[in-house]
């Protein structure tokens, strides 16, 4: 079980996902990006917020994406470890189905407030 971080509750992070994910993967160029084509956000990459995110996030793990902007310390909602699972949950996600929903059960059953 994952504890909610920086004032984020298990429902402000569904918001948040719901928000910045269109219900796709998403992928720039055909890989997985933290922002992808259209602006559609990954799982961890709906927690960036705009004026943070740089081109330079692309290809990093959460772990190293908080390592290396140790800005998003204090945005992001989950500790570092919470973060990898959500990304992952969001990465093996099939193809044809809604990424938000898979991530939504994900978060109320591992996530508490």
């Amino acid at each position: 079980m994952y504890k909610a971080i920086n004032g984020w509750t298990k429902s402000k992070i569904i918001e948040q996902i719901y928000k910045g994910n269109d219900g796709f993967r998403s992928s720039k160029n055909g890989y997985c990006a933290y922002r992808g084509d259209k602006n559609n956000a990954c799982a961890v990459g709906c927690f960036i917020p705009d004026e943070v995110y740089s081109d330079n996030m692309e290809c990093l793990s959460a772990t190293g994406l908080i390592n290396n902007f140790p800005i998003l310390v204090d945005r992001v909602p989950l500790p570092v470890d919470g973060l990898e699972a959500l990304q992952l949950v969001h990465d093996r996600n099939p193809g044809g189905t809604d990424v938000r929903e898979a991530l939504k059960t994900w978060i109320n059953e591992n996530v508490e407030d």
